[in-house]
């Protein structure tokens, strides 16, 4: 065995035992022997190959390292911090929806990759490395077959790729398969400058591969002898069906083993299933892709039209809300104004009485009660600011409105729609160019991406429908809370003002024929107008006729209704005539002639000269129905709400243009419903209005009495 000298020994012998120890690794002209010496490896970088070690994902050899491509494991995932946080914001249920949805697509993307075969791993078994042969054409480009010699093919089919690997733009002008010396097949690369061929064998067994692969004028040839087999055992990742089994003996697995390999066996039992379609339904499973990506475009298509719908919606809710608040302060301004004009008509008419002889008693008790008067109109007036000062609930949750199309959660539907139309067209374009990875990942996308869109369209119509439930609450409740102010308003003014007023008549009857009598009578009369319809709409409220049904003609209660309207109809030359003159059986006939002509004095009112106003009546199914009809102007839908209120008015408080305090078709309604009808109004086209009276006669008939 050569060595070097040992120092202390091997005299006289150095020489020849280090001339030894040198002929192993030096020629004898002292040069160094071929391999003698392995030299020193720098460690490896991205650019120079060196001494690397492999381990966690890294496989292969330490010259061509490898990460093979693995389904995104959900342990894996949920020990990751973003997931963590993740978790904690959207809560455990969200988190559980989120897994199974991926794990489900997961699946599917598992199987449809592992079978479509458009990438370059072609159609090896899944998480396998892919045999592969790589030549090199004599301009210089390398070219990647997956195939190797000795590899077995599945007599169903295996897709053939050959793949340029010197980057994008250099690629081969053709590509021919022989087998067994017969040209079979020729085919030229896509765009992407790759050829991928579905070969079908025609029978099993032993056969030869031969693929000529043309580029600049120039051929390169690589042949492969192959077989042909039924795929009825399982396929080495190098393509070869093992020889030998060795079998286990079976151990009886525990139940918690039971409990968790029950995902695998899912997984499993998904691709056993996929793997069995037909060849055209199984390379075309990945293109579902589309179809979940249509599915959740025409999602959020709806959803933007629902964000659209409920943003009307809003703003109908905001329409009724400014409306209930313009009742409101009409509501105290016209208090104000009908109940304090009449004490200024009367205490302008006393002041006169004082300065006249005979008249002075008189004029003092008259001031006494209408200093009595003046306190108690002040406190209705007061009772009347309360219930406007009611405050907006939804105008101050919104804030300043904003156009339908400027809202953030009208154009987030929109744009997400425009990122689903964007992968649809991406995955049309380069789905052919996919890899096996590239699918599994893409199909885990949509997966997460699917699951958000679903997860977000749910919670967002909750959060919709309930916003809409709750601020509708809150408008109706609104209404509620200042129509029973308004309610409680009227009956204390009736009770408030009936002992006052009753007093100040009896000093007022016991006036003579003073210059100033006449004014003091006016504003007298004026008072009891409005004490007249709080009185009537106490006693209506909350009550139901019993008058027994009698028999009367439209003609008989059009002429009486006439009475007080004729001659405002005739200073306008406005007709009111009826269509027909049926007899109807109906309740309590002065109450109805009463509505109508209210209903008809307002159709004279706001109808142009010349015009005509029509009334109509029908009997039929226990209802009895009149209308009135006129030409006028109309009234828009949005102030239809507030005309059977309490002291409104249709143009408001500040503008007087003809009489009434607002309260005539607020008392109407009241007789109706006493009447067990109702009263409703409706537009008319091209213009006018339409008033319904609406009565039943399906009701018990009251007993009369003498």
């Amino acid at each position: 065995m050569t060595r070097l000298p040992i120092t202390g020994q091997d005299d006289g012998t150095w020489g020849d035992i280090l001339n030894n120890f040198l002929n192993q690794s030096h020629n004898s002209d002292g040069t160094l022997k071929p391999a003698a010496v392995t030299p020193a490896l720098p460690d490896a970088t991205t650019t120079t190959k060196g001494i690397v070690q492999l381990a966690g994902d890294l496989a292969g050899t330490a010259a061509a390292p490898t990460v093979p491509y693995q389904f995104i494991g959900w342990r894996r995932i949920i020990s990751t911090k973003m997931f963590a946080n993740f978790k904690r914001k959207l809560g455990l249920g969200l988190t559980i929806l989120l897994l199974a949805g991926s794990l489900v697509l997961g699946i599917g993307g598992r199987a449809w990759a592992a079978t479509f075969g458009s990438g370059s791993y072609g159609s090896c078994p899944y998480q396998q490395s892919c045999p592969s042969t790589v030549t090199t054409l004599p301009s210089g480009l390398k070219v990647n077959i997956n195939l190797t010699d000795g590899q077995t093919i599945p007599l169903d089919g295996y897709t053939i790729l050959v793949t340029p690997l010197n980057g994008s733009g250099s690629s081969f002008a053709q590509v021919d398969f022989y087998v067994n010396d017969v040209l079979v097949h020729t085919q030229t690369p896509d765009p992407q400058g790759t050829v991928q061929w579905l070969w079908q064998p025609a029978s099993s067994g032993p056969l030869t591969m031969k693929i000529v692969v043309t580029g600049d004028g120039q051929t390169v040839t690589q042949t492969f002898q192959l077989v042909v087999a039924v795929a009825t055992t399982p396929i080495t990742s190098t393509g070869q069906v093992p020889s030998t089994l060795t079998p286990v003996p079976p151990k009886k697995p525990s139940l918690l083993s039971q409990i968790g390999a029950l995902p695998q066996k899912v997984v499993e039992r998904a691709e056993k299933i996929i793997h069995n379609l037909p060849a055209p339904i199984k390379y075309g499973l990945p293109y579902f892709l589309f179809l979940i990506l249509i599915v959740d475009g025409l999602l959020l298509f709806i959803q933007s039209r629902r964000e659209v719908a409920a943003s009307r919606t809003l703003q109908a809710l905001l329409v009724r809300e400014r409306q209930s608040g313009q009742l409101k302060r009409t509501f105290t301004d016209l208090v104000s104004h009908y109940l304090r004009t009449p004490l200024t008509v009367i205490d302008g008419a006393v002041e006169m009485l004082t300065t006249q002889a005979g008249a002075i008693p008189l004029a003092q008790a008259l001031k006494a009660d209408l200093a009595n008067l003046h306190t108690n109109i002040e406190t209705l007036v007061g009772q009347a600011a309360v219930a406007q000062s009611v405050a907006p609930v939804i105008s101050d949750q919104v804030g300043p409105s904003k156009p339908t199309w400027r809202k953030p959660s009208v154009l987030i539907p929109i744009a997400l729609v425009g990122v689903v139309a964007f992968w649809f067209d991406y995955l049309a374009i380069h789905a052919g160019s996919f890899t096996l990875g590239t699918i599994n990942f893409i199909a885990q996308i949509v997966a997460f991406g699917s699951v958000a869109v679903a997860i977000y369209a749910l919670v967002r119509n909750l959060q919709l429908h309930q916003r809409s439930h709750v601020q509708e609450q809150q408008v109706l409740s609104s209404e509620a809370t200042f129509n029973h102010q308004r309610d409680e308003f009227i009956e204390n003014a009736a009770q408030a003002l009936d002992f006052t007023v009753t007093t100040l008549d009896s000093h007022i009857a016991q006036l003579g024929a003073f210059p100033a009598t006449q004014l003091v009578v006016k504003g007298q009369t004026r008072l009891h107008e409005v004490m007249s319809k709080f009185q009537a709409a106490r006693v209506l409220k909350g009550s139901t006729a019993i008058e027994p049904f009698v028999p009367v003609s439209v003609q008989d209660i059009l002429a009486k209704a006439m009475q007080g309207v004729s001659e405002k109809a005739a200073a306008k030359n406005v007709s009111v005539s009826a269509l027909q003159n049926p007899t109807l059986e109906i309740q309590s006939p002065e109450l109805v002639i009463v509505v109508l002509s209210s209903i008809i004095d307002n159709a004279v009112e706001y109808s142009s000269e010349n015009s005509q106003v029509v009334v109509d009546a029908k009997a039929g199914k226990g209802l009895v129905k009149i209308s009135v009809t006129d030409n006028g102007p109309g009234i828009p839908q949005d102030k239809q709400y507030a005309l059977f209120q309490a002291f409104s008015k249709l143009e408001g408080a500040e503008i007087f243009n003809h009489e009434g305090m607002g309260f005539s078709l607020y008392l109407d309604k009241l007789i109706m419903h006493y009447l067990v009808g109702d009263i409703a109004i409706a537009a008319t086209s091209p213009q006018g209005t339409k008033v319904t009276l609406t009565l039943n006669t399906n009701l018990p008939q009251p007993k009369t009495t003498s």
